[in-house]
């Protein structure tokens, strides 16, 4: 999902989430930012207890972004 949607940080957020919900027919914010809070504690527990897979799986994310950038 992160691959075809991609995931943006910081401070646009909310615009890309607005963006997203509007894609998929939703009228509430609050699932946006429900779902945003429930992935990002999902990935601090996994990082706490996969550190060394959760940080290749994201230097793979990096890698591919990377490289679609220089397309």
């Amino acid at each position: 999902l992160i691959l075809i949607l991609g995931i943006s940080h910081g401070a646009l957020d909310n615009i890309k989430g607005k963006k997203l919900l509007k894609f998929f027919g939703y009228k509430s914010t609050i699932s946006f930012y429900l779902a945003y809070i429930l992935i990002s504690l999902l990935i601090i527990f996994s990082w706490l207890v996969f550190p060394n897979t959760v940080l290749l799986l994201f230097l793979i994310v990096a890698a591919y972004n990377y490289d679609q950038r220089k397309l």
